[in-house]
């Protein structure tokens, strides 16, 4: 019997969500099953900027982390009070036009892993990050963010539009919400077009508080994908496949976290408790 627990559904702490069930973390981390899980509880993390190029180790197993964020901003551990012993990752904006983007080196570490509807090859994902977001204005000193899988590129200057219009990335799965909308975490898809497979306007577990922490997850199931907060699905019976027109299909693919800055907000920042990711190559019954 697993001790493994999870999160009941609509709970936003930090235990896994439900959907997380049949993954099968331990035999993973034993080597008894094939496949890869890796979790952050970001208990250190952060570095000395190099231009504006930040890197680490961290995370189980250890990852190299390649970070950009502009120039005088941070990414570090925050040491409030109140996250102390959680551990958690801040993300700096505070000036117009400020940038910070969260992700994995691509020169030397493999993709994580990929969402495909080739057989042998549609291997089961799951994915989550605990976040939460100072700002979450619309129109003027606001602040553009995403979280969720990105096609495997070190991470960018201008990986959201100035502006906070856009996402300028290729190949995306995951959440944002833009200048337009900024507490509207639409879920969405993305080859070289941005699809939104749900809009916040039309489902209210997408629209997020500031300073509040939230769980977004992602999981594919062999066949079609589905996208949760706080361990509640977003939508059910319309899940698509990875054929579907401008899905990253078979692309490869690494955790992402970013957020840009429009405007002035000098408490601006963006955080994150944890993510993991597992992805299940076979071996074992579920």
């Amino acid at each position: 019997m697993s001790d493994l627990r999870y999160g009941a559904a609509g709970d936003a702490g930090r235990l896994h969500s439900g959907f997380w069930g049949n993954c099968p973390i331990e035999a993973i981390q034993k080597q008894l099953t094939d496949g890869l899980y890796f979790f952050d509880d970001f208990k250190q993390g952060g570095a000395a900027e190099s231009t504006t190029v930040f890197a680490w180790t961290g995370g189980s197993p250890p990852m190299r982390y390649k970070a950009h964020g502009t120039a005088s901003s941070l990414i570090k551990m925050l040491q409030g009070a109140t996250d102390d012993e959680i551990g958690v990752l801040t993300l700096d904006a505070d000036a117009d036009d400020d940038e910070n983007y969260l992700t994995f080196d691509a020169t030397y570490n493999e993709a994580f892993g990929k969402i495909s509807d080739t057989a042998g090859d549609n291997l089961r994902l799951w994915f989550e990050a605990r976040v939460r977001f100072s700002n979450i204005a619309s129109a003027t000193a606001m602040a553009a963010k995403m979280i969720g899988l990105r096609h495997m590129a070190d991470a960018a200057s201008a990986d959201i539009e100035n502006g906070g219009t856009a996402l300028a990335v290729a190949e995306f799965v995951g959440f944002r919400a833009l200048s337009s909308d900024g507490d509207g975490m639409d879920a969405i898809y993305m080859d070289t077009a941005e699809t939104v497979f749900e809009e916040a306007a039309d489902n209210d577990n997408l629209v997020i508080e500031a300073d509040t922490w939230y769980k977004f997850g992602l999981y594919f199931d062999g066949e079609k994908m589905h996208w949760y907060v706080n361990g509640v699905e977003i939508v059910t019976g319309t899940n698509i496949t990875p054929a579907t027109t401008q899905f990253p299909d078979a692309e490869p693919l690494m955790p992402y976290f970013g957020i840009r800055l429009d405007g002035t907000d000098a408490a601006n920042h963006a955080d994150i408790d944890w993510w993991s990711f597992a992805q299940f190559r076979g071996g074992i019954t579920l």
